[in-house]
C-alpha cells in the first residue's frame, strides 16, 4: 500500500475513529490482536530474512551492514 491508496483509503472514514495495528498474536488459536497506533514515522527498512519480513533499519547504526542500507527503502511505518 502507498500512501496515496492509504489516505484515500481514509478519506470516507470518520476522522474521530480510533486506529489501531493488527497482527498475529502467535498463540495457538492465531489470535489476531490490535493495538493502538500512537506514532506515524517515515523510517527506512529492508528485507529480513531472519523473519521473512520486513524490518526498520538505522542508517547511522555501525552494525546495520552496508548491503541492508543500500537496499533500504523509505517507507511510513505505524507504531
Amino acid at each position: 500500500m502507498t500512501a496515496g491508496e492509504l489516505i484515500a483509503a481514509l478519506q470516507n472514514m470518520d476522522p474521530e475513529t480510533p486506529v489501531f495495528f493488527a497482527y498475529n498474536y502467535g498463540d495457538y488459536n492465531r489470535t489476531e490482536a490490535a493495538d493502538p497506533v500512537r506514532q506515524v514515522q517515515q523510517l527506512d527498512v529492508t528485507e529480513w530474512a531472519y523473519g521473512n519480513c520486513h524490518r526498520t533499519l538505522d542508517r547511522y547504526d555501525e552494525d546495520e551492514s552496508e548491503t541492508d542500507k543500500e537496499a533500504a527503502i523509505p517507507a511510513i511505518v505505524l507504531k
